[in-house]
């Protein structure tokens, strides 16, 4: 595995940014929406930016302006990589979403998205040093750190082009090196919604149903966000969804 490689362009040369959104294979006649933003991940009583009832219900308390920072902060004392996709979710959607409606100031939106970021970013570097000089948990660390960039990447991407990337390869390699985590693969299938065929990969969809058989928090997660995108309500539905969608080679 070229880590070195996987850093350099994670950090220095993100991909082409997602332009827009069309249509989706699968049985609605419209998507509900962007899969890295319209879907509240639920974490339970796990700590994350403050927010409303809503998917895009802000609260009106937070002011935002240490965006960057309080994220950062949230996914260094946390283990659980759906609290990471959410509380990334919620700070795509602060420093991307635009209209009156959206609590941050252009400037300080574009500001938020720029040190976050960077923190981001710097936080995968010392992820990357530490692996090369033991490569054990360091590994999956690594992974984990590109992981929250290429899901922040994606979903800021579905909003709002900012030409920072769209998370593709980061959530590619984040796959590689985390590759039993299966809310890895979920947040790979919705902030790595597909730009060119406007759908889910099959691939990533069904590694995490597979990785979700025994883990009742991740199943609902994946009925909750995968399922309103592909027109399924449960995990068996959407299991025999991925594995036809595989099985025609989309």
């Amino acid at each position: 595995m070229k880590v070195t490689t996987i850093l350099l362009l994670a950090v220095a040369l993100p991909v082409a940014a997602v332009q827009s959104l069309a249509s989706l294979e699968a049985r609605p006649s419209a998507i509900p929406g962007p899969p890295g933003i319209c879907f509240p991940l639920e974490i339970g009583n796990h700590a994350s930016i403050p927010w409303g009832e809503g998917a895009f219900e802000r609260d009106p308390d937070y002011s935002a302006k240490a965006l960057a920072d309080d994220v950062v902060q949230i996914l260094d004392h946390s283990s659980h990589t759906i609290v990471h996709m959410e509380t990334l979710r919620r700070a795509a959607i602060l420093v991307g979403m635009p209209g009156k409606s959206n609590v941050l100031k252009p400037a300080l939106r574009l500001a938020q998205k720029d040190r976050l970021l960077s923190l981001l970013r710097g936080r995968a570097l010392k992820q990357f040093m530490q692996a090369s000089e033991s490569k054990s948990a360091q590994e999956t660390d690594l992974g984990m750190a590109l992981f929250d960039i290429g899901f922040f990447l994606g979903a800021v991407s579905q909003i709002n082009s900012f030409g920072d990337g769209d998370g593709g390869l980061e959530l590619k390699q984040a796959s590689q090196l985390c590759a039993d985590d299966g809310a890895i693969w979920l947040g790979y299938c919705l902030a790595g919604f597909e730009s060119e065929g406007h759908r889910i990969l099959p691939s990533t969809l069904k590694k995490a149903c597979e990785l979700a058989k025994n883990n009742p928090s991740l199943r609902l997660n994946l009925e909750q966000t995968v399922g309103p995108i592909t027109g399924n309500s449960s995990y068996d539905e959407i299991v025999a969804w991925a594995n036809l969608q595989s099985a025609k080679g989309k």
